[in-house]
């Protein structure tokens, strides 16, 4: 996400520092949730913090919102594969034909109706995925560490001596 907002941004110097203070006041919210969390319920703190909850109407909105939360980031998170996505769409011939040969120019109501076509077969696949991999979040963390430590591995510049 870090590339699409840098992108997107009017000046893109000041991303360093932007980036920088997000990443702290983000750190600092979850170190006193944690610390909150732990001051409240001690040793019997639950892995996850909202199953500490007393079963009342407060926890059930509270879950009620972090399920909001989760189908709201979804279009977040699919911003930059749905870059790629259409960048690649827009170069097949088939698309350019369906645009009058003009990939580049105004989008005709066809070619929206294939880029909306191609963000629901993204949703269906990756739903596909969650219902028919036995253990998805096993999955979806290896799958997460994997392409982490490549990326580490890509942009780790030894300096020479």
């Amino acid at each position: 996400m870090t590339l699409a907002l840098e992108t997107s941004m009017k000046e893109r110097n000041t991303f360093p520092k932007v980036l920088g203070m997000a990443f702290t006041w983000i750190t600092l919210v979850y170190v006193l949730f944690g610390n909150f969390g732990y001051m409240a319920y001690g040793d019997e703190t639950k892995d996850i913090i909202t199953l500490n909850l007393p079963e009342n109407w407060i926890a059930i909105a509270v879950h009620i919102g972090l399920c909001l939360g989760l189908v709201f980031m979804l279009p977040i998170m699919f911003h930059p594969v749905n870059e790629i996505l259409e960048e690649k769409l827009k170069k097949n011939l088939w698309f350019q034909k369906l645009n009058n040969n003009d990939a580049e120019s105004s989008i005709t109501g066809l070619g929206k109706l294939g880029i909306c076509i191609s963000r629901v077969a993204l949703i269906i696949s990756l739903v596909a995925l969650a219902l028919y991999v036995p253990i998805f979040d096993v999955f979806a963390l290896l799958v997460g560490s994997t392409v982490c430590a490549l990326i580490s591995f890509l942009f780790y510049q030894p300096h020479f001596v």
